[in-house]
C-alpha cells in the first residue's frame, strides 16, 4: 500500500541538491517470479534522451553497479517515432535488470516488440513536453512475469543540450 507514496521517497537525500540532481525517477513493480514487488530507482547520468539513439527515437539509459540483488541494477529503453505530445504504442524495447551488472547472478526482464520482433508484450504511454515526459509500461515480460513502470524524466537530453 505504498505505491501512492512514492513520490515522497526522495525527501529522505542526505544531499543538498537531492531532487534536482535526479534527471529520472523510475518506479517499477514486478509481478510473478522471485522478484515479485515494487522497486524504485533514481537516474543522476545520461537518464532519458531523445534524437541520441537515432532520429526520433525516445530512449533511456539507465546503469548504476553495485546493487544488490532486489535493487534496479539497469532501465533500458528504446520507442521509435517519437515526437512532442503523446504517444501510445505496442512497439518498444524495455530491459528492467536487478542486482549486479554482468553477473550471472543478475536478472534481467525485458519486452521486445519493436519492428515484428515478439519478445513479451505491453502497452507503452508517452508523453514528452518541453524537455520532460512521462513513460508508463504496463506489459508482460519475455521471461513471464509482469512489468508496470513508470518513469519521470525531468531533463531529457537530446542533440541540442548534450553535454551541458
Amino acid at each position: 500500500s505504498t505505491a501512492s507514496d512514492s513520490g515522497q521517497v526522495q525527501s529522505q537525500s542526505n544531499t543538498s541538491s537531492g531532487e534536482s540532481s535526479a534527471k529520472a525517477t523510475i518506479n517499477v513493480t514486478i509481478t510473478g517470479g522471485d522478484l515479485n514487488g515494487s522497486y524504485s530507482a533514481t537516474c543522476k547520468e545520461g537518464c532519458c534522451s531523445w534524437g541520441i539513439a537515432g532520429d526520433n527515437v525516445f530512449g533511456n539509459q539507465y546503469s548504476e553497479t553495485g546493487k544488490g540483488a532486489k535493487e534496479i541494477s539497469s532501465v533500458q529503453l528504446i520507442v521509435n517515432d517519437v515526437k512532442q505530445g503523446s504517444k501510445s504504442t505496442k512497439e518498444f524495447t524495455l530491459t528492467v535488470s536487478f542486482g549486479d551488472l554482468f553477473s550471472k547472478d543478475g536478472k534481467s526482464f525485458t519486452i521486445d516488440t519493436r519492428e515484428g520482433r515478439a519478445k513479451g508484450s505491453g502497452t507503452l504511454d508517452l508523453h514528452y513536453s518541453g524537455n520532460q515526459a512521462t513513460v508508463n509500461v504496463k506489459g508482460v515480460s519475455e521471461e513471464g512475469p509482469s512489468i508496470d513502470l513508470k518513469m519521470e524524466c525531468n531533463n531529457i537530453m537530446t542533440p541540442t543540450n548534450v553535454g551541458q
